[in-house]
């Protein structure tokens, strides 16, 4: 017996070219999202790497502070001893030694709210500018 053709359309499926369309339209949906989410990907491990360096910076203003109250109690000028600490705490063969940073150290007075340099000689603020990698700290530090 011969099927009529009547039943040879009632057959369900996809045809050849739909899968390809489908497969197609995938695709491109695919590569859509991988380019939107790459970027995401290889940015997600900045806020960890930005929160170890405050990390970093916190610790090493700590040891310095700990070292300044220190001095204040034991040296005749405190504050011109700190400094030279401060200026070579970050090379390890130093004693004491605060941890690895870029630094800038600078008597400083302050005049109504404004930062200029202290040209009197007084020397009773210090300002004490830390860097690791991308991030910055600043402290004062007095007599």
């Amino acid at each position: 017996m011969i099927p009529d053709r009547s039943a040879r359309k009632r057959q369900k499926g996809f045809t050849l070219l739909e899968i390809l369309i489908t497969i197609t339209f995938a695709a491109i949906l695919g590569a859509m999202l991988i380019q939107f989410l790459g970027s995401s990907m290889t940015q997600s491990a900045t806020p960890v790497i930005l929160a170890k360096e405050a990390y970093s910076l916190n610790q090493i203003i700590e040891k310095m502070t700990a070292h300044y109250k220190m001095l204040l109690v034991t040296d005749a000028d405190p504050l011109a001893t700190f400094k030279l600490h401060v200026e070579n705490g970050n090379n390890s063969a130093n004693s004491p030694y605060f941890g690895p940073y870029s630094i800038q150290a600078s008597y400083i007075t302050l005049n109504g709210g404004a930062e200029a340099p202290d040209v009197s000689g007084d020397n009773r603020l210090l300002k004490v500018t830390l860097t690791v990698n991308r991030q910055s700290l600043a402290a004062l530090f007095s007599r």
